[in-house]
């Protein structure tokens, strides 16, 4: 998955909240709840971390530390 394919899903994840994994296949699911540091994300698509890593596409896991940090430099998503 590219970076911005990537930064996409995992924004979209975070706006799913409880309704996640939503529509994300679920390779997209795993990327976005390792992103997101999320194990109820994990735990809600039957997932353990290790699983979620494997999951991954070959280069996926080098993208995931630069879309975490291009996040945490956007404003967060603030619960209503």
């Amino acid at each position: 998955m590219q970076f911005n394919d990537m930064l996409e899903v995992s924004r979209a994840a975070r706006r799913m909240g409880p309704d996640f994994p939503g529509y994300l296949s679920s390779g997209e699911a795993c990327a976005a709840a390792l992103v997101l540091n999320r194990p109820d994300y994990l735990k809600a698509i039957g997932r353990t971390m290790a699983e979620a890593i494997y999951r991954l596409d070959a280069g996926d896991a080098d993208q995931l530390l630069r879309v975490q940090q291009a996040l945490q430099n956007e404003s967060p998503i603030t619960e209503a």
